[in-house]
């Protein structure tokens, strides 16, 4: 589920704003829903950054051991989304420069990028 929350009318603001620029971009309707946060349960250890989990290789060159690693990592956060197809190489490479990620590995996000964003049926 795609799912932007906010705190406060600002951010509320900054959501409707960023969803209705990125309209645009894709072919499909945006399915990303903005809603009020409120009570907040996280998701079970195994849809935690779910598409990176598929690529242990990938995991292991960000440095991440633990379950805790996994959860607050912001670098599993934003490779889950490459993963997917989904950022810009513009940030792509800005992130890689501070990872440093092996060539194999590099190629295979690069491609994802490229592709673009993968959609759930």
């Amino acid at each position: 589920m795609s799912l932007i929350l906010y705190h406060n009318e600002e951010q509320k603001r900054l959501a409707h704003e960023t969803t209705e620029s990125n309209k645009s971009k894709h072919k499909l309707p945006l399915a990303t829903e903005i809603q009020e946060a409120k009570q907040f349960y996280e998701a079970e250890d195994y849809h935690q950054k779910y598409r990176l989990q598929q690529y242990p290789s990938l995991t292991s060159a960000l440095g991440i051991k633990s379950r805790e690693d996994l959860f607050h990592s912001t670098a599993a956060s934003r490779f889950n989304g490459y993963v997917m197809g989904h950022g810009s190489m513009e940030q792509f490479q800005k992130d890689d420069a501070i990872v440093k990620l092996p060539g194999e590995l590099k190629n295979f996000i690069v491609k994802a990028l490229q592709r673009g964003p993968v959609h759930a049926c």
